[in-house]
């Protein structure tokens, strides 16, 4: 572990350390005396080129152009390759000479030979004889590699330092407006708020909205650090984050224009035109050496959905630091999990957080530039650059739960038609099932891992659809098109994507990226709370735990990422991470629940849990308070005997108060049935699987979250003038360590991390 750190930052005392790798440069010198052969090179002079595969290395195949017409060409092409440090296995270099061809190219010759007889440092000139006595000329330089394009930390990046501290001075002034001399005097004894939405689906968008509009209206989220979401979650900040009023004009415009489209159909999104464009893009991303799944396809038509036609080709994640510049806006927090193919979610999972600055997994250490997601990587550095990550396939990856049921949507045409509340029910049941089972565990095949480039629906199958379509294309220019013939093509599409490997295999269904800790051995990780006397509380195995001892595989080329919500439906470990030093969450559970009266603690409980293994300051949950006050909208939860705990106000989705009144201290009148609904009963509109809100039942979710929240302004204004007077004595989490000296008396126990 290296002490010379930061002094202002205690985690940068630990030393994540990256791993070592070489740059080899191959220079393609020139060539003499090319041929084919005497009688070939009569006929035809040769056009060549030389090709390059280093097996091991990423984008192992690399050539330089093409001399046509020239037996003595001069390539001068350099070709980059990222090696092993110091390894005892040969590196096989193949290097082979072509002619080429308009049909196909002619192999002249192939020489083998291992590069690891270059050491770092050595720069050689060798020259290589191929058959005809063709000769050609290879520089090999060989040096360890210093640039890397991975942020090896446990410290936040500087881009979110400075938000948060230009944020903090926002906050300072804004609490002082509604607080007066009980305020903050100073940033330091400015609280560090957290708002932070849940998963289920559309219902949990609306709702979130909702709160959102509350709370801007109070006051409160002009004095939030951090928005913070999983899965449905994610889609309302994604609509208001991309919005190009937010945050300018506040936040009414955003929630106006999700109203206005999840009005839509959810089934419109699938007519043949848009089907065949969702699936041209996801073959043009197969093409060009990415993985594509059903995510990609189901990130592209729910986005379109959520954000309209206009915002979802163009929304990037990075582009949202310009929303928050300055710190003039809560910075968004986005959630998903790394999970193993073969395993459930609760035998192994890793968290990994989205920022518009980078994106990464606090359990190692590692983060990326949000902008470099996409690309790929090996030990640390950017082999080949894409472009960025479309939002739509974040937001695909955030909710992909959904896209991992996606057959089962389709064929109880949940997209298409309002369902029975039996249908709906069956398939929360089989949601809340994906917990216990691994990705591979619905085609009752015994799992094998597949690393190769074959990957998720392959390009043939994309094709064959492209072909049906075709086909219907040229029967309409002699028939008229009629609505009819419109939904027969229509079904064909889906049913010959129904029945490739896109639906056919889980794993297939999930989330795919390229592995961005490829090439990296990994023998530690951090764990959570990096200054906790232990590393794991309790049982290691426990199913909260993921895994915690465990580690992603740094031999892969790919690694599944999904939905949350499978390990539990809150983001709090994005909002725990100790360097973020939250005071205060402010947490609005969407989650579904058999009925509307009964306990609405059970992710809370699961979140406590997870604390309590990590380790992490967290309030004790007393779920008894169910039964001692009934179902409420509020409940505070905090930590008497451990102040630097967050204070948790949990907001819970129920209607009780908002039946008796239109507005916070107006009672409706007598006739007035306009918020008599339920929530979570049969043939409610307000399912996880509903994908279409009629304006009123929008406005019901929206507004009824709304008035729970300004019900409870009092408390919410209480509950951080708390946060401030425990700042002003020095009991919050910011003041756990008054001195660099007291962290490092802590480090010890840590310094063979």
């Amino acid at each position: 572990m290296s002490m010379s750190c930061d002094d202002s930052d205690p985690y940068s005392m630990f030393n994540v350390r990256p791993p070592i790798c070489d740059l080899l440069n191959i220079v393609v010198l020139q060539g003499r005396n090319i041929s084919k052969g005497v009688y070939n090179d009569y006929i035809d002079i040769p056009d060549p080129y030389v090709q390059v595969d280093i097996l091991i290395a990423p984008d192992s195949v690399k050539r330089t152009k093409c001399i046509s017409n020239d037996p003595n060409p001069q390539w001068f092409k350099t070709l980059h390759y990222y090696l092993p440090h110091n390894t005892n296995e040969p590196t096989i270099a193949k290097i082979s000479l072509y002619d080429e061809n308009y049909t196909i190219d002619v192999l002249m010759g192939e020489i083998e030979l291992d590069v690891n007889v270059f050491q770092v440092g050595d720069d050689v000139i060798k020259t290589f004889k191929f058959p005809n006595d063709s000769e050609v000329d290879i520089q090999f330089k060989r040096e360890l590699n210093t640039e890397y394009d991975l942020r090896y930390s446990l410290t936040l990046c500087k881009e979110e330092k400075n938000f948060r501290q230009n944020r903090k001075n926002k906050a300072m002034m804004k609490i002082r407006e509604f607080m007066n001399e009980r305020g903050p005097t100073t940033v330091r004894e400015t609280p560090c708020i957290a708002v932070m939405g849940s998963g289920g689906g559309y219902r949990a968008a609306i709702a979130f909205s909702g709160a959102i509009s509350a709370l801007q209206e109070i006051g409160v989220f002009d004095c939030a650090t951090y928005t913070v979401g999983l899965s449905g979650s994610t889609w309302c900040m994604s609509s208001l984050y991309s919005h190009p009023s937010f945050p300018e004009k506040g936040v009414d415009f955003a929630f106006k224009d999700l109203r206005k489209n999840l009005k839509k159909s959810f089934g419109s999104m699938f007519l043949p035109s848009q089907l065949m464009r969702y699936l041209s893009n996801v073959k043009a991303k197969r093409e060009s050496g990415q993985p594509a799944t059903l995510t990609d396809l189901f990130g592209m038509v729910m986005a379109e959905h959520v954000l309209g036609s206009d915002g979802a080709d163009q929304a990037r994640l990075s582009d949202f630091k310009e929303k928050v510049k300055g710190g003039q806006a809560p910075m968004p927090l986005m959630t998903c999990l790394h999970v193993r193919p073969d395993v459930s979610a609760t035998v192994y999972h890793d968290w990994i957080e989205f920022s518009p600055f980078e994106i990464g997994m606090a359990k190692y250490g590692v983060f990326v530039k949000t902008a470099d997601f996409n690309n790929k990587f090996f030990k640390g550095v950017i082999s080949t650059i894409y472009k960025e990550a479309p939002l739509h396939f974040l937001m695909g990856i955030w909710g992909s739960g959904f896209a991992i049921l996606f057959n089962r949507l389709m064929n109880t045409s949940i997209t298409t038609d309002k369902n029975s509340g039996r249908s709906k029910h069956l398939l929360e049941s089989e949601m809340n099932g994906l917990r216990e089972c691994s990705l591979s565990s619905d085609n009752g095949e015994k799992f094998v891992e597949d690393d190769s480039d074959d990957e998720g629906c392959s390009t043939e199958e994309i094709t064959h659809v492209e072909k049906i379509h075709k086909e219907h294309e040229e029967t309409s220019e002699e028939n008229t098109e009629t609505p009819a013939t419109s939904k027969s093509l229509k079904n064909k599409i889906l049913e010959s994507i129904l029945t490739s490997r896109l639906f056919n295999r889980r794993e297939y269904r999930a989330g795919r990226i390229l592995n961005f800790m490829r090439g990296w051995e990994i023998t530690c990780c951090f764990p959570f709370s990096p200054f906790a006397t232990n590393e794991v509380a309790g049982d290691a195995h426990n199913e909260l735990c993921g895994g915690v001892k465990e580690s992603i595989s740094g031999k892969k080329k790919r690694v599944c990422i999904v939905d949350a919500g499978l390990a539990y439906n809150s983001p709090y470990p994005a909002v725990l991470r100790p360097q973020r030093y939250v005071d205060l969450i402010i947490s609005f559970d969407f989650s579904a629940r058999e009925k509307d009266d009964m306990d609405p603690f059970g992710e809370l409980v699961l979140a406590e849990k997870w604390a309590r293994i990590h380790n992490v300051p967290f309030p004790k949950i007393d779920t008894d308070v169910y039964k001692r006050e009934g179902l409420k909208e509020l409940y505070i939860f905090k930590d008497e005997d451990n102040p630097r705990a967050p204070i948790i106000l949990h907001f819970c989705l129920c209607n009780v108060q908002y039946r008796k009144y239109s507005a916070p201290g107006v009672p409706r009148e007598e006739d007035d049935t306009s918020a008599e609904f339920d929530i979570f009963c049969d043939g409610s509109p307000y399912s996880t699987f509903d994908f279409q809100y009629e304006d009123k039942e929008f406005d019901n979710l929206h507004n009824l979250i709304k008035f729970n929240t300004l019900l409870n302004k009092d408390k919410i204004l209480d509950s951080i003038e708390e946060c401030v007077r425990l700042r002003k004595e020095g009991k919050a989490r910011i003041t756990e360590y008054h001195s660099f000296s007291d962290v490092k008396i802590e480090c010890k126990n840590h310094a063979n991390m």
